[in-house]
């Protein structure tokens, strides 16, 4: 900094404080941060500190999500990838000119370093006793309101990192998710299974019944098309002479939008010589029970209302022992006429499609079993 700080109102706009302090000398955006400690191991660290301060100084960074000031003290709450700890800033420990800096400049959704001493408030909660800050990026935009998040459904999947931000459940939903596909990953490595990467552009698409997205390779002068599944080339693979296959592949359909439906999505795609379907359930229900059981110590897990057991033996039912047993309709037992009755006695739309009773079959099991 070139010289002490003016008075700057706080109502000016994030884009003109960025202003202010680039004026200043400050560097918001230096390119790197010697952090020493998460928060995490800090708070693990000092779970047993008392109302002193540590001897030790530990150094952490994180994102700003609350700040209280109280004259000539702050509060704030500093959260990494880890977790949140509290931060207490002293005028009179910090000097007046960093307080002023902190106290103007550092707002919700900032990213700082601190430096200091770790001591249990009053409130029994781990907090930095801040010696020295440093500003690592100062946000443009503000972040959601502090205490309800992003709660909007579609602007959480719009501005996802925004989401992430503001929502520590979608950040576990994130972590969760990169431990099931390592998971899947192990466990088929450990069963012998071979990983491949197969082509995403494709000159014939198939694998599945679904509209591809459509590209024009210009040196080849060809239209090619991205996957709609990995299946074809997979098969090849297993044509060639390997016995146990698997992607975890990147698919593409241009087809609807929902939040069960993406045109880009993940599958893992298994091929193995010699077993047929049943083998192939049970091999699935070995993939599944065991990553419920490493993620959670145990095979029943609650989802909404209702508890999931994942532990084997699953229950196997074929498509048309489904429909009977949920819907109440015996597929092979109806004519074509009954069962289009049935279905806009049910209310299900295009029911005049279907023209079989195995095309009947599909049209009720997704439209009322799943």
């Amino acid at each position: 900094m070139t010289g002490p700080l003016e008075n700057v109102p706080f109502e000016i706009t994030r884009l003109d404080k960025i202003n202010t302090l680039q004026n200043k000398g400050v560097a918001i955006y230096p390119h790197t941060f010697d952090r020493k400690d998460t928060i995490s191991e800090i708070k693990t660290r000092y779970a047993d500190i008392t109302h002193d301060k540590s001897a030790e100084i530990v150094t952490t960074a994180g994102r700003i999500y609350i700040v209280r000031n109280h004259g000539k003290t702050i509060f704030a709450d500093l959260g990494d990838e880890s977790g949140k700890i509290q931060l207490y800033i002293r005028k009179n420990d910090l000097g007046e000119e960093p307080f002023e800096l902190f106290n103007q400049f550092i707002e919700r959704g900032d990213i700082i370093g601190v430096s200091g001493h770790v001591f249990r408030t009053k409130l029994g909660e781990i907090t930095i006793w801040v010696d020295t800050f440093t500003i690592l990026c100062k946000a443009v935009c503000s972040l959601p309101e502090k205490f309800h998040g992003l709660t909007d459904v579609e602007k959480r999947y719009r501005h996802r990192y925004v989401d992430l931000i503001t929502n520590d459940e979608s950040r576990q939903t994130f972590r969760d998710r990169s431990r099931i596909v390592a998971m899947i990953r192990r466990f088929l490595d450990d069963n012998g299974f071979l990983e491949f990467e197969t082509p995403i552009l494709q000159p014939v698409y198939g694998g599945a019944n679904a509209r591809p997205f459509t590209t024009f390779h210009h040196f080849l002068d060809q239209k090619l098309f991205l996957r709609i599944a990995p299946e074809l080339y997979l098969k090849r693979l297993v044509v060639g002479g390997f016995e146990k296959v698997f992607e975890i592949a990147r698919n593409f359909r241009n087809e609807g939008v929902d939040t069960n439906h993406n045109p880009e999505f993940t599958m893992v795609e298994i091929y193995w010589v010699y077993h047929d379907f049943n083998d192939m359930m049970g091999f699935t229900e070995d993939i599944i029970s065991s990553i419920v059981h490493a993620m959670h110590a145990k095979y029943e897990i609650p989802y909404g209302e209702a508890t999931l057991n994942f532990a084997r033996p699953w229950k196997k039912l074929s498509m048309a022992d489904a429909v009977k047993e949920y819907v109440g309709i015996d597929i092979f037992a109806q004519s074509v006429e009954e069962l289009r009755s049935l279905a806009q006695q049910h209310k299900l739309p295009d029911s005049g499609k279907p023209q079989s009773q195995r095309e009947f079959l599909i049209f009720f099991f997704e439209g009322l079993v799943e």
